[in-house]
């Protein structure tokens, strides 16, 4: 707020916070905007952290991906986070603060059974099928993972299955997500530890329509638009805009 990145008012107008108490409070640190952009780049590099951790750390570049940035402040940290991933593009999707909420309530129903160290694999994940068919009385589509290693590794990479499942295929998949997950290979027998089955029970999705621009008159909401309800001055931390 200090910043002018999120305005003073919420819910339409109806409440106010107090900037200047967050100036106030900002104050004790030392210059409150250069307090407030210091503040923003160390969550930024914190925020790079964390994605490093699920790219690169396993094999993989930021650089080839897209940034979905959702939540109530994503879209606002993500232009910042991309450039310092050197990431090119960011996704922002309609209405990012009520996403996660909304992928609650339309996101697929998945249960899983899991049987360890199974002797035949096909047999193995076949019962399983079975097993929560029974249960649910209904499953749209099911989908096979089995956690893989080297005979003597105490850890395990769990790698989607085909149907058939055969050790050959197991053993083409693990030995490339363990190249790229690792950095190396190893030529050594693997095992199947656990093999894993998710049934799938699917819902349906609703179709949202496309939103246009809306109209900006004054303060408050007037039939379902945002209404204009004031200007502020937006620091940057390279220039001020107005």
């Amino acid at each position: 707020m200090v910043l002018g990145r999120i305005g003073e008012y919420l819910l339409g107008g109806e409440m106010r916070l107090d900037r200047d108490a967050a100036i106030k409070g900002l104050a004790r640190l030392g210059d409150p905007i250069n307090v407030a952009l210091e503040a923003i780049r160390l969550a930024v590099v914190e925020m790079a952290r964390a994605v490093r951790l699920v790219t690169v750390e396993r094999g993989l570049d930021p650089r080839d991906f897209a940034l979905m940035a959702f939540g109530g402040a994503g879209p606002q940290f993500a232009p910042y986070i991309a450039e310092e991933l050197g990431i090119g593009s960011v996704i922002v999707p309609p209405e990012p603060g009520a996403f996660s909420a909304l992928g609650l309530l339309m996101a697929d129903e998945r249960f899983e059974a899991r049987s360890s160290f199974p002797r035949d694999l096909e047999d193995g994940f076949r019962r399983l099928e079975d097993e929560l068919l029974s249960r649910l009385g209904r499953v749209d589509y099911f989908l096979r993972y089995a956690d893989v290693r080297y005979v003597g590794q105490g850890w395990e990479l769990t790698i989607p299955i085909g149907r058939p499942a055969s050790m050959s295929d197991i053993e083409r998949v693990f030995n490339d997500r363990h190249y790229a997950t690792y950095g190396f290979k190893l030529d050594k027998p693997i095992e199947v530890v656990t093999i894993r089955v998710f049934a799938v029970i699917t819902r349906v999705k609703p179709r949202f329509r496309r939103q246009g621009p809306r109209a900006r008159l004054g303060r408050g909401t007037l039939g379902g638009c945002s209404l204009m309800i004031g200007l502020r001055r937006l620091f940057t931390g390279v220039m001020t805009y107005r």
